[in-house]
């Protein structure tokens, strides 16, 4: 299995046609002096979750670490180490909020979840899959709900090999093992993947090219999916047995992608780095590997762009508030001065409001009455991390 994570931070923004004050809702300016900043850098942070007023678990997936940060005292504490055994792990991908005061962070290359407890201690880990999952079907978390259930995206490829027309959205329980999987939701399939097998196996998976409308999803505290669609524009929200809500299409003027546009991608991918996982499935197990790999992209020729911007990127494009308030952060020309997020209503799907965040900053997480925000520094390319009040 192939993973990337970049370095790169995307300059975006929203260039949103007018509509009444409104429907326009709140405003929420994220531009100012922060409340609390973290004075150590970070290469590529892929995940943030508040224990404590001020006080975060974060992960750190290029510089592989895993850390509880306070941001009052400008304290950074590693947690665990690096290994197979108690305590210990060898990849954390993301953090999540679990069940009370725990915090989830799956681990690619160990194929767990570990659960750490608000203190920053690992007090177990469980697989991230059940002895009947088949073959190569492992999980890769993408939200967590309030009840610790896990969401992922299902395989787009059926039992003969073959990339099928849509991807499921699966939840399952997550206590003291894995449930059966359930569907709550579909996506199209729209990413070319093979599949190669020599006494185990790997999965390639083709990348997007620049600039794609894909739609991108995210879980709900709730138990509920939403689903931010790209063509056109709006967010539907999906719960167990019953209809889709589906919120009000979102009119909005395309960003025109001219040279400082595509020169600004390809020198963020000729920058960027990822992590190329290979685990394998032979009758002896398997292993799993990681190296660092160039993301590619970096030579593009102009006739790969298209003409305009999608109204957002991806799925690293959405966060989730406690209460379930949906932020989409929108696309935006290279010289940008800001960049924006739309805020969506989990009851409605309708945009209630707007954030805005100073050019190189975007949204990680939140906590009771804030938000974090990653910023990077164009002095050096890193990250710092940054609170907000609410």
């Amino acid at each position: 299995m192939t993973t990337f994570l970049t370095r790169g931070t995307i300059l975006i923004t929203g260039t949103i046609i007018a509509l009444p004050l409104a429907a326009q809702g709140r405003t929420v300016d994220l531009t100012g002096q922060p409340t609390a900043t973290l004075d150590e850098p970070f290469t590529a942070v892929s995940g943030v979750r508040e224990v404590a007023p001020g006080i975060v678990i974060m992960s750190d997936m290029q510089e592989r670490r895993l850390v509880r940060s306070d941001l009052g005292t400008g304290e950074v504490r590693d947690i665990g180490r690096q290994g197979d055994g108690p305590g210990e792990w060898r990849l954390p991908i993301r953090v999540f909020q679990g069940t009370g005061r725990d915090t989830y962070v799956p681990d690619l290359m160990q194929a767990k979840i570990h659960v750490i407890s608000p203190e920053g201690k690992i007090t177990r880990s469980v697989p991230m899959s059940s002895p009947d999952d088949a073959g190569m079907s492992f999980i890769m978390p993408q939200g967590v709900d309030a009840q610790g259930r896990l969401y992922y995206a299902g395989s787009p490829m059926s039992s003969s090999g073959q990339p099928t027309d849509s991807i499921p959205i699966l939840r399952r329980t997550f206590v003291d093992g894995m449930g059966a999987p359930e569907i709550m939701a579909k996506l199209p399939n729209r990413i070319s993947m093979t599949t190669t097998s020599s006494g185990g196996a790997r999965v390639t998976m083709g990348r997007p090219g620049p600039f794609q409308a894909r739609d991108s999803w995210t879980a709900l505290p709730d138990g509920r999916v939403a689903i931010v669609r790209a063509e056109p524009y709006h967010v539907e929200i999906f719960a167990a047995g019953r209809a889709p809500i589906t919120g009000p299409t979102i009119a909005y003027t395309p960003v025109t992608i001219g040279k400082a546009e595509r020169d600004a991608y390809r020198e963020r991918m000729k920058n960027s780095t990822g992590m190329m996982i290979t685990r394998g499935t032979g009758s002896g197990g398997g292993g799993v590997s990681a190296q660092t790999v160039g993301v590619g992209g970096g030579d593009l020729p102009d006739a790969d762009f298209p003409a305009v911007m999608p109204a957002f990127e991806g799925t690293s494009d959405i966060a989730v508030a406690p209460n379930g308030e949906i932020w989409v952060r929108r696309a935006a020309a290279a010289n940008a001065r800001e960049r924006r997020y739309d805020i969506f209503s989990p009851a409605t799907g309708q945009r209630i409001g707007t954030a805005k965040l100073q050019p190189t900053s975007r949204v990680i997480g939140f906590g009771a009455g804030s938000v974090y925000v990653v910023r990077q520094d164009p002095a050096d390319d890193l990250l710092y991390l940054e609170q907000y009040a609410l």
